[in-house]
């Protein structure tokens, strides 16, 4: 006599929907990502503004280095209070829609290598730093040396419209 046994695991199984270890998952995964993708929005909705401020700083940076610069050679040797003391005499205090700023103007020298020094002595070389006045200029010994013939730069922090500073080489 020959017996069939069926298992009841050989009934037919329905299959539908996600299992709760799935969902709890997703839901996991959607969460990781979800901050970081809201923490991007976040900083894209404040782009323009932060842009903004930037853009006004800098160009109040560059009027007052240009002004500056405009000034006799002579006049701005006479105003050189080093490296670490802003000028008083071109220094200034906030103005719409100008931010505080500081004029740093010093004795430089440049070797061969492009390391920039200050003498105290005039060796027909100046530099100029305008920094938002929140800020001092990174000495000592001075902001980050400027190659022979090179550019002025510009240096800013991202996140911080009080971190700008404009730095350039006057020569005799």
């Amino acid at each position: 006599m020959n017996v069939v046994i069926t298992p009841a695991a050989a009934k037919p199984r329905l299959c539908a929907g996600f299992s709760y270890i799935s969902v709890l998952l997703a839901i996991a995964l959607l969460a990781l990502c979800a901050a970081p993708a809201a923490d991007a929005v976040r900083h894209a909705a404040n782009a323009p503004a932060v842009s903004a401020g930037h853009l006004n700083n800098l160009l109040c940076l560059k009027s007052r280095i240009e002004t500056v610069s405009a000034e006799p050679y002579q006049n701005l040797v006479l105003a050189a209070a080093g490296a670490t003391t802003p000028t008083n005499v071109y220094s200034l205090a906030a103005a719409a829609p100008c931010p505080a700023l500081n004029v740093y103007i010093s004795m430089a020298s440049v070797d061969a290598a492009g390391t920039v020094t200050y003498p105290a002595a005039d060796t027909g070389l100046l530099q100029l730093v305008v920094t938002v006045s929140d800020e001092s200029p990174s000495v000592p010994p001075g902001p980050p040396a400027l190659p022979v013939g090179a550019a002025p730069s510009i240096a800013s922090q991202p996140g911080s419209l009080a971190s700008m500073s404009l730095t350039t080489m006057l020569v005799r």
